[in-house]
């Protein structure tokens, strides 16, 4: 039996929907996986092989219009779960190729840009071992142990100046792989649009999770169903919020962000350089 409500990282999100209920149209169901930071691929794996086998081509067709219109008409919602498993499952075999390629290996904090100190291997037990070797050094240390770290594990093809021919693993803090991209790829589970209820509303301060560099906002207006009236695919599952502005703080910008990557926050929460939100929260509210 599978819980998919498990694959969406937001705890908020997570557990709104749960209380509500939501029933998901199993394409969209393959789409909260595969978006998932913070399940690696082996669990992955064993949803999406769960949904096919428990749902049929016509079941698969039933819902969710609004992404059919950008998937290739070959395509059918359940060849592209069936094509994402034979993608991920291929990429972990050719794990031991050796030959017209190398191994790139980089360890860097969560919380921080992604850093573009990363050494060669030349096959990728050595090059895990590196980040083994790596992450020990965290656990090691009393003033970084207690760090979230992140690695990708990129191989690179030799005499080949088009990087999209490259396949990349991407670790989480635990070194579990929670995502690949290989040159398999196609139009597929990334472009699907979610119709998930959200718990969000207007002047609510929220924050990313599981992504880099912790980001907070004020939300600048309620994302409710007619919000997304004419969401179409996954580009549209975004919401604006009110940020501070990086040079000035008492100055406030707009951005928008992936909202299956956000939580709410209270003003407690908020770092002493993101006060300033509560300031243009009470502005947005009139308070």
């Amino acid at each position: 039996m599978l819980d998919v409500y498990d694959f969406i990282d937001s705890k908020d999100i997570r557990e709104y929907n749960r209380l509500l209920g939501t029933k998901f149209a199993p394409i969209e169901q393959a789409a909260i996986i595969y978006h998932s930071n913070l399940k690696s691929v082996k669990e992955k794996l064993a949803a999406w092989k769960y949904l096919l086998s428990e749902y049929t081509e016509q079941q698969f067709e039933a819902e969710n219009i609004r992404s059919r219109s950008i998937i290739k008409l070959e395509h059918s919602f359940r060849k592209i779960v069936a094509d994402t498993v034979k993608e991920y499952a291929t990429a972990l075999e050719l794990r031991n190729q050796t030959e017209g390629v190398v191994y790139k290996a980089g360890l860097y904090e969560s919380d921080t840009p992604q850093s573009l100190k990363c050494y060669y291997f030349s096959n990728y037990e050595k090059a895990f071992e590196y980040l083994k070797n790596e992450k020990q050094y965290y656990l090691n240390n009393d003033d970084l142990c207690n760090l979230k770290t992140k690695a990708i594990i990129n191989k690179v093809l030799l005499d080949c100046a088009d990087r999209t021919k490259n396949t990349v693993f991407y670790f989480d803090n635990e070194l579990s792989i929670t995502d690949i991209r290989s040159p398999d790829y196609e139009l597929g589970l990334d472009f699907i649009f979610i119709n998930i209820p959200l718990p969000f509303k207007k002047g609510d301060i929220i924050r990313t999770i599981s992504q880099g560099q912790t980001i907070y906002g004020v939300i600048e207006d309620t994302p409710d169903e007619e919000y997304f009236s004419r969401a179409c695919d996954w580009s549209d599952m975004i919401i604006w919020i009110i940020v501070r502005d990086k040079e000035d703080s008492e100055n406030s910008g707009y951005m928008e962000l992936e909202f299956l990557n956000t939580e709410l926050c209270s003003e407690d929460e908020l770092p002493e350089c993101e006060k300033s939100l509560i300031k243009f929260r009470k502005e947005l509210l009139n308070v």
